[in-house]
């Protein structure tokens, strides 16, 4: 815990990693995120996502956003200033590329809150404007420890391994969860209709 507070008040950047998946035979998702340094792994999380249609799409977009919204909380919560820079990756270009859109203009219009998981990146959204620290999103290529050994990847892979493994024990348990135990769906503030 001291560990993280003091990586947000020095210069280092923090490595922010999430990941997500769905199996078509289950309702719900799952997600997972590891926040650390270059050396360090510092926090981390995993859940349940819901939605319908679900695809990993939202799951990969709700980890991201889990992962940030504990660095907000955490920040507040402590009463620290984020001063380091927050380099974040994820393996899905999608989604990095529907958050820009939603990023880049200062007016949504219909069109943009009609695309499909609208309410997650209206959320992500309000959590980039409530962070105010430099934030980085860049792409990382999944389940590179298929072909490479763990400890010779690149941090932000390392990370990348330990958040799919987060994602896949939540599903793993899903598969033995009984199908009349259904879960409430995830409602999203920032999600709202507009008229």
């Amino acid at each position: 815990d001291q560990q993280l507070a003091d990586s947000l008040s020095k210069t280092n950047p923090l490595i922010l990693v999430s990941d997500g998946g769905a199996r078509p035979h289950i309702e719900t998702g799952s997600y997972g995120w590891v926040l650390g340094t270059s050396q360090l792994e510092l926090a981390s999380g995993s859940g349940v996502v819901t939605g319908s249609p679900l695809q990993s799409f939202r799951c990969e977009a709700l980890g991201r956003l889990s992962g940030l919204l504990f660095l907000y909380r955490y920040s507040q919560y402590h009463k620290i200033a984020i001063h380091c820079p927050v380099h974040t990756y994820l393996d899905n270009t999608s989604v990095i590329d529907r958050e820009a859109e939603f990023l880049d203009h200062q007016y949504l219009y219909p069109s943009l809150a009609q695309t499909g998981d609208s309410d997650v990146f209206f959320q992500l959204r309000d959590i980039h404007t409530k962070l105010g620290c430099a934030l980085r999103t860049s792409h990382v290529k999944g389940h590179q420890d298929r072909q490479t050994p763990y400890e010779c990847l690149p941090r932000e892979a390392q990370l990348n391994v330990l958040a799919d493994n987060l994602a896949t024990q939540v599903l793993d348990n899903l598969e033995t969860k009984p199908p009349n135990e259904r879960l409430d769906p995830i409602i999203l503030p920032a999600g709202r209709i507009h008229l």
